[in-house]
């Protein structure tokens, strides 16, 4: 997760409306408890699937359960999106 760190500016006008201008981004990175592992889909996933069929995938293929607390990557056909 990306959130943006630029500067606050406020208008002049009686609405004072505040604009955020982003100049920098900072990466957001949350902590996972000891003990947990990643898991990577070592293959091309198609990114239509929902929640469900991804759950179902890793199911099958790993042969894991999907609410253990793991983390579990999927990667698409370009490579640019993952999940």
């Amino acid at each position: 997760m990306w959130r943006c760190a630029g500067t606050l500016r406020r208008s002049a006008g009686p609405e004072r409306t505040a604009n955020r201008t982003c100049n920098v981004a900072v990466a957001v990175v949350i902590g996972l408890p000891s003990g947990t592992r990643v898991w990577l889909a070592a293959g091309v996933t198609d990114m239509r699937a929902g929640f469900n069929s991804l759950a179902a995938k890793v199911q099958t293929v790993l042969e894991r359960d999907p609410f253990c607390g793991h983390v579990f990557v999927f990667r698409g056909k370009r490579g640019s999106l993952v999940t």
